[in-house]
């Protein structure tokens, strides 16, 4: 049975839809060197606070 790695990618690895590209090769070649591989990733730069202010925008109040 081969290893599990668990990769994250959060917002300073993909700011833009172009920087998928990184992750998708990392993922390729963790796979390739016989892990299984679960990729966590994170919303690109700036789309959780747009979300957020989207929601507290609709709901009229504050989002701690």
């Amino acid at each position: 049975m081969s290893s599990i790695e668990v990769l994250k990618f959060g917002s300073s690895v993909l700011r833009t839809a172009k920087d998928l590209r990184v992750a998708v090769d990392e993922i390729y070649r963790r796979w390739r060197s016989g892990f299984r591989v679960i990729a966590v990733v994170s919303a690109f730069e700036g789309v959780t606070d747009a979300l957020i202010a989207e929601v507290t925008a609709a709901a009229g109040a504050d989002c701690p």
